[in-house]
């Protein structure tokens, strides 16, 4: 359809073309339909967390994970500047460290990201991230990185995140692991970004995985406990770059 409008206003003239929309539509219909001709047309990113592919795993304490953020979009899309939130709906894990992938650069003055890598790993909980523009009670850290040169990064894995499960862990059984974009933008310009659905980790406890090992030989059945995410806002920061 916008094709199609694109082929008239060519062949009438942008004037014509206005007038006649403005007998056929209104003034405000005639607004929106120029608008739309006029502006870009752009795809957006989607986020995502998994780890290895899959959407949760199960993890005992004193072992780790890796989760992968990635970002897709069309071929076409590109940005240069990322700030974004991962959430987690319990406190308790051991943030180990993170990775950048190209072309963003780790550590240096660009990467913003709160905690920083010389400064884990730290146990997370409701005062990792804390301050003006950071929502109160929220278990959660801060990706934040900038690209002062080309090239632009286009999709795919934009960063890895390691969190390990220590060993004296005596939170709930699961925990959601959810992103909240704060600016994805390319020179300045936002770039719309969506996010996929959370990672779910569980966490049974060493005497949960023996009773498990009963449960499987005697066929006993039972129900466990699941938390849920809590009611987050996902309005952060406005990272303001060069």
């Amino acid at each position: 359809m916008l094709e199609a409008q694109e082929e008239e206003v060519t062949r009438l003239g942008t004037g014509v073309w206005v007038r006649k929309m403005m007998l056929k539509t209104g003034v405000l219909g005639c607004v929106a339909a120029l608008l739309a001709v006029a502006a870009p047309v752009r795809a957006g990113y989607m986020m995502s967390v998994t780890s290895g592919g899959a959407s949760s795993a199960s993890v005992l304490p004193g072992d780790s994970i890796t989760l992968q953020i990635a970002m897709t979009a069309d071929a076409s899309e590109t940005h240069n500047s990322a700030i974004f939130r991962v959430m987690f709906s319990n406190p308790g894990l051991r943030y180990m460290g993170y990775l950048w992938e190209a072309p963003y650069l780790n550590g240096t003055f660009d990467d913003d990201s709160k905690p920083l890598g010389g400064s884990l790993p730290v146990v997370l909980d409701d005062l990792t991230l804390s301050g003006v523009g950071y929502p109160a009670d929220v278990v959660d850290v801060e990706m934040s990185n900038v690209l002062p040169i080309g090239p632009n990064f286009g999709s795919g894995i934009v960063a890895s995140m390691t969190f390990e499960v220590p060993f004296d862990y005596t939170g709930e059984g699961e925990i959601q692991i959810a992103l909240a974009p704060d600016q994805i933008a390319l020179n300045g310009q936002d770039v719309e970004t969506r996010t996929g659905g959370v990672f779910t980790l569980v966490i049974p406890s060493p005497g949960v995985s023996a009773v498990a090992l009963l449960v499987g030989a005697f066929g006993v059945s039972g129900r466990g406990r699941r938390s849920s995410m809590p009611e987050v806002g996902l309005r952060g920061r406005r990272g303001v770059r060069p």
